[in-house]
């Protein structure tokens, strides 16, 4: 909202106006109970009062003379006491003087101060007189909020923590209430301090956030109370007071209905009370405004305003239980607000409100209403508020506003209302050219209509309501960025009455000319003409194109400077100056005048004129001379080269300056001469002339040609590489030349591609010449020799018979590149590497280069290190990971050196080498061994990797099978006796030292747990073969292998086939010869003897598994046996 007009409004059709005096409240607080009308009568008597300051830094004077009553004429008394009842501590009384004290109104704030009096003739201070002054401090006009009231009833159940109160609790929603009466709240800051002026015991909670007030009655409150609040609006440095009167009932009856909370009363029939009689007072009665539920009598027992303090119920009805009327009585306009009571004497109450608008029917405004007499047409002026209430006027809000020191209050409207508030003036809203036009002409100042204020207008266009600001001032308001009225703000009416239809207003002037771009002004040369048009626009948007043609007789021009002179058509310059021109219309009465025009008067132009050249050809890069002659309109004529400003045109286009065409290079003037400088890269022709105010001179072709060489100024020599200039170069490192040659146009240019291979001079035992680039030249045999031409090679150069030379000094080969081997390597940790740095030279060798003044480096030396030779080196506690080993070597060229690196990955230890173990056993055949490898590992662990190698044999010559799994090795039975088998182990290319096995010619049978002897060399009788079988010597000399031996019998015959070992061994022997000559055979001896043959014993059969009875002398093969 705008500051100062905030809507505090009962309805959308109810005034709100704020104070004009000081408001005076007539019914005392402190000792006086609000409800008893037969208060003692003092001899001074302290009343209640609103009243309202603006802020301002000064203090404010809080005058009680005009409060306090007396009954005597010279109303002398002294302020005894003043006290501040609120918690604002900037309320504060700053001084206290004898009838009044002086308090600080520098920001918005509500005040509330308890004061006591004394007349000047009473000698008992007891005898005072106590009132309350409510101060607001505001910008804004408004500054009372809606009366509000409420009932607190007595509750059968408690709701408090206090046993004393038993009356139900009041929440009060202040945005709720206040919402209801048009007034919004939600944007304003409530304050936590209430003032009650009757009651001190009850119970009030404030809840600032949400805008809630709770109100218990104090025990044993009956009747009246009153609640003062307060807002402050920090944004529009505003503050509010507001009241809610509460009537403390019982629950006894039905109670009292209110049929109308919120009554508006006027006098005869009019929407407001006439000042002469208020000041008189009137008597208003409320029974129209309450009802009985049960049909009790009703007294009016309280009355209350605190802008018109002298309203009371009269004397003679105090005691009246069945009186309803009061005596209103104000002495100011104003909306008063009267808060009432009444009773049933049954413990039922209900308060009501009665707006009344006292208004002075005789107040009159200064503005007046403006006509147009050209159109007849009628503005009718903002009505002032006792003006619209006196005849009916449609209006929202009254709006203060201050003319020649003196406020009057005016009907504001909403742009709801507006239209309806025209019609009923048999008007129309004015739009907003028409209302421009006024300020314009200046007589909206004239009528003395309320300024720095916004007005209601139509937008002819859009029809859309906009306002207009009529403080903007003459001829600066845009009427194209109106804004749109506020939904809740109150705006002037301009209304207008048009007499006829085809009675035009003029709104506005336009006056058009030819004009630079983008400004308000034209520059004409003296003795030219202007082409001008006032163009004229009216109110219903016809046009008239040329107001002179319309109305000559009231259309003029006005010049700030007479510099031109009027003519049909415009005006013709005459002058040499600057002047503001503008049209103006019926100049004899406040004109309304068009835009203006800043017109500049100049030198007579130019007519035309002649160009010349210095010459039509020209060689690239030279310059020839402008000039020619210029006439111009006053028969006067200067030369080209006396005129410093001239536009250029090439082929047409004009010239803007270096680079802008192709032929072109620039034009240049040195204060006597033009030049053009040629083009010294592009060759052709091109037309030039030259335009001055639109006038073109003739055309002349310049035709530009090569430029002529002259000589061969200078030859430098510059590195292949690098691009450097030098005079020394090693063999196998490119040089070239450069040649710089002077041409006729006095430039130097490189000529060095124009010089053709064979116009190059030089000595091929030194150098060679690169057969694409004919320039560039390669050095393979040192030259430091002194000749014609300077120290080295002698090389010169050739072209249009002009020569050049130059000596170039041809050095040892140096160092190009650089090559790591291994480039990547990767090396476990605790183990080293040699990296070789090869050298690549200009002369195409190459060499190693470890140690010569080269610098190894590492990246990380936590991974790695490296020495001055290349070698690389980790240790047992070097980080995993890659590591870069860069050799930077010196160099000649460049950077003075070259580098090179390799990339190391260092990993986890590797392995060195393998200890295999035992170093030789013996074992029988089917017998299994577990081998062991231990490997050993380059940063010095080891560890057990048996299972891991990989196990193999590496004699030759045995015949039987080998079975290796894992490190587990076992031998088949086999035929060979006594054989040996050698075992490594290898893992990553690391073979271990060698482990030897010799074989016992025996084998050994896991299933049973037995080891046997191969069959025997020899048969034997049985006897005999138990005896070698017993005999140690015997198992010694056969190697059978340690322990008892002892010959088998038939059960463990038996076992050992059931092993199907027996069935193998037979099937490799049966027919193999023993150490006689004689088969092996299928029978082998048994221990068992033949039960009742002393002679005869057993021979087992070892593919069948059977037994069979032979003379003990009978010669077979046996087999001894022992536990493993």
């Amino acid at each position: 909202m705008r500051k100062g007009r905030h809507r505090l409004l009962y309805n959308s059709k109810v005034i709100s106006l704020g104070l004009v005096t000081l408001a005076l409240n007539g019914c005392g607080t402190g000792e006086e109970e609000p409800s008893s009308p037969q208060d003692s009568i003092v001899e001074v008597f302290a009343q209640d009062a609103l009243l309202k300051t603006e802020i301002n830094d000064s203090g404010y004077i809080v005058d009680l003379s005009t409060i306090v009553l007396a009954n005597q004429s010279d109303n002398v008394f002294r302020l005894s006491d003043v006290s501040v009842i609120n918690s604002n501590s900037s309320c504060s009384p700053m001084s206290i003087e004898q009838q009044s004290f002086t308090i600080n109104r520098k920001q918005a704030k509500v005040c509330d101060y308890a004061y006591a009096v004394i007349a000047n003739n009473q000698a008992d201070v007891n005898e005072h007189s106590s009132g309350m002054v409510r101060v607001v401090v505001s910008d804004g006009d408004m500054f009372q909020l809606p009366a509000l009231s409420h009932v607190a009833k007595i509750n059968e159940v408690n709701t408090t923590t206090d046993p004393d109160y038993n009356y139900e609790p009041i929440q009060i929603s202040l945005i709720n209430e206040l919402s209801l009466v048009g007034t919004d709240v939600s944007n304003w800051t409530l304050s936590p301090s209430i003032t009650q002026p009757y009651t001190k015991g009850s119970l009030v909670n404030v809840d600032v956030t949400n805008h809630l007030i709770e109100y218990i009655p104090a025990p044993g409150t009956s009747g009246i109370d009153r609640l003062m609040y307060s807002y402050i609006d920090d944004s529009a440095g505003q503050a509010y007071s507001g009241v809610i009167d509460i009537a403390v009932a019982e629950n006894a009856n039905q109670g009292i209905e209110l049929l109308t909370p919120n009554a508006i009363y006027g006098l005869n029939g009019k929407t407001y009370v006439p000042l002469k009689d208020a000041i008189n007072g009137i008597e208003i009665d409320v029974s129209p405004y309450v009802n009985s539920l049960d049909g009790d009598d009703i007294q009016l027992i309280y009355v209350k305003s605190l802008t018109a303090p002298q309203t009371s119920i009269d004397g003679a009805n105090q005691n009246n239980l069945t009186n309803t009327k009061f005596t209103f009585k104000a002495s100011t306009q104003n909306v008063h607000f009267v808060t009432y009571a009444v009773s049933d004497h049954k413990g039922s109450y209900q308060i009501g409100h009665i707006s009344v608008t006292v208004l002075d029917e005789n107040d009159i405004a200064p503005w007046v209403d403006v006509t147009d007499e050209q159109s007849n047409t009628l503005f009718y002026a903002p009505k002032t508020l006792n003006v619209a209430i006196a005849n009916s006027y449609t209006f929202d809000e009254s709006i203060t506003t201050r003319v020649s020191g003196i406020n009057y209050s005016v009907a504001g409207l909403y742009s709801d209302s507006v239209i309806e508030y025209c019609s009923q003036l048999s008007a129309e809203l004015a739009t907003s050219e028409e209302l421009k036009s006024l300020v314009d002409r200046g007589w909206l100042n004239t009528a003395l209509w309320p300024q720095n204020s916004e007005y209601l207008v139509l937008d002819r266009i859009s029809g859309d309501i906009k306002i207009l600001d009529i403080s903007a001032g003459a001829y600066t308001i845009d009427i194209t960025t109106l804004d749109n009225p506020l939904s809740d703000i109150s705006y002037y009416p301009a209304c207008v009455e048009k007499s006829d239809a085809t009675d035009r207003m003029l709104v506005s002037l336009q006056l058009s000319a030819k004009l630079r771009s983008g400004t308000t002004s034209i520059s004409v040369p003296n003795g030219k003409s202007i082409n001008t048009t006032l163009t004229g626009y009216f109110n219903d948007g016809s046009v008239e194109n040329d107001m002179l043609l319309f109305d000559k007789s009231l259309t003029t021009f006005v010049q700030s400077s007479q510099l031109l002179t009027q003519d049909s058509f415009g005006f013709i310059a005459h002058t040499i100056g600057n002047t503001d021109l503008y049209g103006q219309y019926n100049a004899n009465k406040d004109p309304l005048r068009s835009n203006i025009i800043d017109i500049e008067v100049t030198t007579a132009v130019v007519t035309k004129g002649t160009l010349s050249v210095s010459s039509h050809t020209v060689p690239q890069g030279s310059t020839i001379t402008l000039d020619g002659q210029i006439e111009y309109s006053d028969n006067s004529s200067s030369l080209v080269s006396d005129e410093a400003s001239i536009t250029w045109m090439i082929d047409g286009t004009e010239y803007t300056g270096p680079g802008s065409h192709n032929y072109v290079d620039d034009i240049t003037y040195d204060g006597s001469n033009w030049t053009l400088k040629s083009s010294d890269i592009n060759q052709g022709s091109f037309d030039i002339s030259w335009i001055i105010d639109g006038i073109w001179s003739n055309l002349q072709t310049v035709t530009i040609v090569e430029a002529a060489l002259v000589n061969l100024e200078s030859i430098v020599t510059k590195d292949s590489t690098s691009h450097l200039v030098a005079n020394e170069f090693a063999i196998g490192r490119p040089f070239y030349f450069t040649v710089m040659g002077k041409f006729t146009d006095d430039v130097l240019r490189d000529v060095t591609s124009m010089i053709e291979q064979q116009n190059w001079e030089y000595d091929s035992s030194y150098v060679n010449q690169s057969s694409t680039s004919f320039n560039q030249f390669t050095g393979h045999a040192v030259n430091r020799n002194t000749n014609d031409c300077g120290y080295g090679q002698p090389i010169k150069a050739w072209l249009n018979g002009l020569s050049i030379c130059k000596s170039v000094i041809i050095a040892e080969s140096y160092l190009m590149s650089l090559t790591l081997t291994p480039s990547h390597h990767t090396l476990p940790r605790g183990t080293k590497v040699d990296i070789t740095a090869t050298g690549t030279y200009s002369d195409g060798s190459s060499q190693t280069v470890n140690g010569l003044e080269c610098t190894w480096t590492s990246s990380n030396t936590n991974r790695a290190t490296v020495d001055n030779y290349g070698k690389v080196t980790t240790n047992s506690s070097s980080q995993l990971g890659d590591v870069t080993i860069m050799a930077v070597c010196p160099a000649r060229y460049g950077t003075g050196s070259v580098s090179s690196s390799a990339i190391i990955s260092v990993t986890g230890a590797s392995l060195v080498s393998i200890n295999a173990s035992p170093g030789s056993w013996r074992m029988s055949r089917l017998e299994t061994k577990a081998l062991t490898a231990i490997g050993v590992y380059s940063d010095g662990t080891t560890a057990d990797i048996s299972n891991t190698v990989s196990w193999s044999k590496t004699s030759s010559g045995y015949d039987s099978s080998l079975t290796i799994n894992g490190a587990q090795v076992t031998v088949g039975i086999g035929y060979t006796r006594s054989g040996s088998l050698d075992f490594v182990a290898k893992l990553n290319g690391i073979t271990s030292d060698t482990v030897t096995l010799t074989l016992y010619n025996s084998f050994y049978v896991s299933g049973i747990d037995m080891r046997f002897t191969l069959p025997s060399r020899r048969k034997a009788s049985q006897e005999g073969a138990k005896n070698v079988c017993d005999d140690p010597a015997s198992a010694q000399n056969e190697d059978w292998g340690d322990g008892v031996w002892t010959q088998l019998s038939s059960s463990t015959s038996d076992r050992l086939y059931d092993t199907g070992v027996a069935k193998e061994v037979h099937d490799m022997f049966v027919n193999r010869l023993n150490d006689d000559g004689d088969p092996y055979g299928t029978y082998y001896w048994v221990w068992n003897p033949v039960n009742g043959k002393p002679n005869y014993g057993y021979k087992y059969n070892m593919s069948a598994r059977s037994s069979l009875a032979a003379h003990k002398t009978e010669w077979n093969t046996y087999i001894c046996g022992q536990p493993f």
